[in-house]
C-alpha cells in the first residue's frame, strides 16, 4: 500500500509537468499511462487521469477500451468484487458495451471468468447480453461452455426482448 501511494504520488507529479503524457501510447502495446491505471484497476489515478484529460475513447494495440481492461482486473483479482474503478469509468462515459477487436464486450468477459457480481453490475448497467463475438457467440454461451451455471441463469431472464424492454424503460447512470 505505502508503495502504490509512492508510485501514485510520482505519476501525478509527473502527469503536472507533462499533462499530454496521460494518453501517450507506449509500444509495443500501445498502452497509455491512463489504460494502464484501468488495467490495474486504480480508481484513484483513473478518477485523477479522467479529470486531467484521459481519452476514454483510447484503445490498446488488441483493441481493449479502458473499460474492457478494468472489467479484466475484476475478474482476475481474487478478492470480492469491487465496483470502483468500474463505476468510475462508466459514469465518465466509457462505452459499456464496446467490443475488443475480437467482439469480446466486457459482458463477454465477466461471464468468461463466471463472476456473477460482475455479471449482475454490467447487466444493470445497459450491458447487452445479446452480444455476439466474432465467433457469434453470446455471453451466455461463453459462460456456459466454461461451466458456469449461476451466470447462465442470469444471462438467461436477461436475453432476448425481456431485456430489450427493461432497457428502454430504464434509464442508467
Amino acid at each position: 500500500r505505502l508503495n502504490q501511494k509512492y508510485y501514485e504520488g510520482r505519476c501525478i507529479a509527473l502527469l503536472k509537468k507533462c499533462p499530454e503524457a496521460v494518453n501517450y501510447p507506449m509500444p509495443p502495446l500501445m498502452f497509455t499511462p491512463f489504460l494502464r491505471a484501468c488495467w490495474w484497476g486504480n480508481t484513484r489515478m483513473v478518477d485523477y487521469m479522467l479529470k486531467h484529460g484521459a481519452d476514454i475513447t483510447s484503445q490498446t494495440k488488441d483493441g481493449d477500451s479502458p473499460l474492457y481492461l478494468a472489467v479484466y482486473r475484476a475478474t482476475k483479482t481474487p478478492r470480492a468484487f469491487d465496483p470502483a474503478c468500474i463505476n468510475v469509468l462508466h459514469n465518465a462515459g466509457c462505452d459499456i458495451n464496446m467490443p475488443k477487436f475480437h467482439g469480446y464486450t466486457p459482458l463477454h468477459l465477466a461471464a468468461r471468468a463466471g463472476n456473477t457480481s460482475l455479471v449482475r453490475w454490467l447487466l444493470a448497467h445497459g450491458a447487452d447480453p445479446d452480444s455476439l463475438s466474432n465467433g457469434n457467440k453470446k455471453p451466455v454461451d461463453i459462460a456456459n461452455a466454461n461451466g458456469h451455471r449461476k451466470v447462465v441463469s442470469l444471462l438467461t431472464v436477461r436475453t432476448g426482448e425481456d431485456y430489450h424492454r427493461r432497457r428502454s424503460q430504464t434509464r442508467f447512470k
